[in-house]
């Protein structure tokens, strides 16, 4: 008995160490479109979420960007490029881990997509 709680912990401890050290890759179905249309999607008057957050990457192609209800707490996360945008994830319950700014990044939105 002894033996198997032994291997059972030396297996166990070992597949946690690897399932922290392994990454996969993963395909997942995103709905891509044109960026414009998400945008007035997102601003309609039945979805209500306001950009709060917008992130570009490094080579400058793409940016990043989270949207929020803030009555409903649903959220959207895209990446966007000047034309077409994708949709990585939706979701229904949102909390900030720290206060956002008192930024309005609304124009920092439109005038970056576009440049």
């Amino acid at each position: 008995m002894k033996t198997i709680v032994y291997l059972l912990l030396i297996f166990g401890l070992n597949s946690v160490v690897l399932a922290q050290n392994n990454f996969v890759t993963v395909n997942k179905p995103i709905i891509c479109g044109p960026i414009d249309t998400i945008l007035k999607g997102l601003a309609d008057k039945d979805i209500d979420e306001k950009p709060v957050w917008i992130g570009r990457r490094d080579d400058q192609r793409t940016e990043f960007l989270v949207f929020l209800n803030f009555k409903t707490s649903a959220f959207t996360i895209i990446e966007a490029g000047k034309e077409i945008g994708c949709i990585l994830g939706i979701g229904y319950k949102s909390n900030f881990l720290s206060p956002p700014p008192d930024v309005s990044i609304k124009s920092k939105i439109s005038s970056s997509l576009h440049n």
